[in-house]
């Protein structure tokens, strides 16, 4: 017997193979005053009889809709609207019918009116209306804004939805007694009173499901039957099929390296004996994927006896050597190669060994680290490596040794956090020769950091819609004696997406940064302030020029920052996409400098080019608020991803 993933989404167990989707075929619904959802038998005669009547009354409905119109066939349809629509209809119903003209590069596309495709239209809006709880809809069809002369007419469908169907009586039947009643799985979704609508009535019949497929019904069932009243009174009965109550009372993993079976225990982290739960099996099939170290994994239940099963995890172990290289504008470089190697078993029981280096056109680095999994957690992973990084940039020249121990948590999900503790020996060589704010001592920097990150997106390469956060907060204390520019530092990224009619993506971001130093440290070693300017930030201006400059002119970075941008993308051709865009944004030397009043803003364009490593963008921007003096007022900018 092993897990089956059903077609919500939930995983059973079947006796004939891996996790494995059921597709499972639901019967017909019948309006009928005896039953819902009944299953019926007929002979060749009757079913044909049935059919050609109903046919003939769809295409004299079809015809008597349509009869009115018959003379504008051909005519183009210059715009299609619906009127009347009830409350509870989602927008962009009329996106899917034959007769919405479709926007493109350089205008619409016409459709061409003809009475069949007004029928087949009338047909999907009455089916989208039964399903929200209005079967009896009627859609009343008119033009309007006829040009005889050219031809073209607007069409404007006009819907009475008359009253829903509503809920007389919801009852659950076969429910077991060991377990509490279902009244709270329903209460969400279906209610008497209520109106029907079909998402929610099977929403409710897969909550049920898999409540008791996750209390140690391995075999539970649960049907949906819709029985109507009268006219616009239904009750909907759930019979339920719980089968045998199952506990898990044992687990035998083989199929994968020795070395590797006490990680697996941990990560699956099942405490057994234990409730029968798909969704627990399913977590903990999901958490071995994640470990990356299997390539494979089934899990399969065997009957000891009655009502007891073995859990038996067939593994396979994954290719544990792997190469990766790429080419972009990560971080605020304006190129940058990363290429790196991974052994994910390297040291044996889950122990990996990692060696990265990046190229960029002010940084270098080097680091190598060893990781191991589920040390803390279950989806844990904990990393432990050393680092050797140098900056050139306009203003310094630094050199970085690092030391670093980092825990991640929450693998599993789109919310993670990361802390660690990292000792560094720093070199800043400041290419200001009036640099006299600068620690006078430039060795050891002890820091505790931690980053709590979010991402709800669609997506993580191109995303369409939800939104991201990281939250980070960096200590080096002065309390300790280790850190010669002690202090601390908080910084805040948000951004979110959602998509608008016609393809288009509204985005926007926020960033805030603040520091502050700690002891009697004069400033922030440069490595440590904030910049602004360029590609992922203010597209206003060059890399890290927004913001106060040194003696020399160049960018000296600040303790203070805030960036807020807005951006509409849209399609245009091919694989070609637009935008329109607005940044603003500024950095400030120390919090006493802060005034709002000094935000610089710009507008632009951009032209993304979609490729298989994310859309490869051109930007144009034109300062508009307080440009900085010395500043171009019109910026061209070329990277790779979208700037957040």
């Amino acid at each position: 017997m092993i897990a089956q993933s059903r077609r919500d989404g939930t995983f059973s167990l079947n006796r004939c193979g891996g996790f494995r989707h059921r597709q499972e075929t639901p019967a017909p619904m019948s309006f009928g005053p005896d039953n819902g959802y009944a299953r019926t038998r007929s002979c060749r005669r009757s079913l044909f009889m049935t059919g050609a009547i109903l046919g003939l009354c769809l295409l004299l409905v079809g015809v008597a809709e349509a009869g009115p119109l018959d003379a504008y066939r051909g005519f183009a349809v210059k715009a299609l609207k619906l009127e009347g629509l009830p409350q509870e209809a989602s927008a962009g119903w009329e996106r899917g019918l034959a007769l919405k003209p479709r926007r493109q590069l350089l205008g619409k596309k016409k459709v061409s009116f003809s009475p069949r495709l007004l029928r087949d239209d009338i047909r999907r809006l009455r089916l989208q209306l039964a399903r929200i709880g209005y079967p009896r809809a009627e859609i009343v069809p008119r033009a309007e804004a006829v040009d005889a002369e050219a031809r073209e007419l607007d069409l404007i469908l006009e819907i009475r939805p008359g009253n829903p169907v509503v809920l007389a009586d919801v009852q659950v039947r076969g429910w077991p007694e060991r377990l509490a009643a279902p009244d709270s799985l329903l209460r969400d979704e279906v209610a008497s009173g209520e109106r029907f609508a079909d998402k929610r009535v099977a929403g409710a019949e897969r909550r049920l499901e898999i409540h008791l497929m996750d209390s140690g019904y391995e075999l539970a069932q649960v049907r949906t039957q819709v029985q109507f009243l009268s006219a616009d009174r239904a009750q909907v009965v759930y019979a339920v099929e719980a089968g045998p109550y199952s506990r898990i009372d044992s687990l035998r993993i083989t199929g994968c390296g020795p070395d590797l079976v006490g990680l697996a225990r941990r990560v699956m982290a099942l405490d057994l004996p234990m409730d029968y739960s798909a969704g627990r099996l399913e977590r903990a099939s999901r958490d071995l994927r994640l470990t990356q170290l299997f390539q494979q994994v089934s899990l399969e239940t065997e009957n000891r006896e009655p009502g007891h099963l073995l859990l038996h995890a067939k593994l396979q172990n994954a290719r544990m050597r792997v190469w990766r290289a790429g080419v972009g504008t990560w971080s605020d470089n304006p190129w940058l190669v990363r290429a790196g190697w991974t052994h994910r078993n390297f040291f044996h029981r889950g122990v990996g060994l990692e060696v990265d280096g990046r190229l960029g056109a002010y940084e270098r680095a080097l680091g190598a680290r060893a990781f191991w999994l589920g040390w803390w957690a279950p989806d844990s992973r904990t990393s432990l490596g050393l680092s050797l990084e140098q900056n050139d940039e306009e203003a310094y020249f630094s050199r970085e040794e690092k030391l670093s121990l980092t825990h991640l948590f929450g693998q599993r999900g789109a919310l993670t956090w990361k802390t660690g503790i990292s000792f560094s020996l720093v070199d800043v060589d400041d290419h200001d020769p009036l640099a006299g704010n600068r620690p006078d001592a430039q060795g050891p920097m002890l820091e505790f950091w931690v980053d709590l990150m979010g991402d709800f997106t669609d997506t993580p390469t191109a995303p369409t819609r939800g939104f991201y956060y990281k939250l980070s907060g960096v200590v080096a204390p002065a309390f300790l004696g280790v850190s010669e520019a002690p202090y601390a530092s908080l910084q805040l990224d948000a951004a979110a997406m959602r998509p608008l009619p016609r393809g288009i993506i509204a985005t926007s971001r926020l960033r805030l940064g603040g520091s502050h130093l700690l002891g009697d440290a004069p400033d922030l070693l440069a490595t440590r302030r904030f910049y602004a300017g360029g590609f992922n930030t203010m597209r206003g201006y060059k890399r890290r020029h927004l913001g106060p400059d040194d003696a020399a002119a160049d960018p000296r970075g600040g303790q203070f920052t805030l960036l807020a941008g807005a951006e509409l993308r849209f399609p245009l051709v091919w694989r070609f996409d637009g935008a329109v865009f607005c940044d603003a944004g500024q950095v400030w030397r120390r919090r006493r400098d802060v005034v709002l009043g000094d935000l610089s803003g710009a507008v632009g364009l951009a032209l993304d080019l979609r490729t298989p490593i994310g859309p490869i963008r051109v930007n144009y921007a034109r300062n508009v608020i307080n440009r900085l003096a010395g500043e171009g007022r019109d910026l061209f900018s070329v990277g790779v991803g979208y700037p957040w």
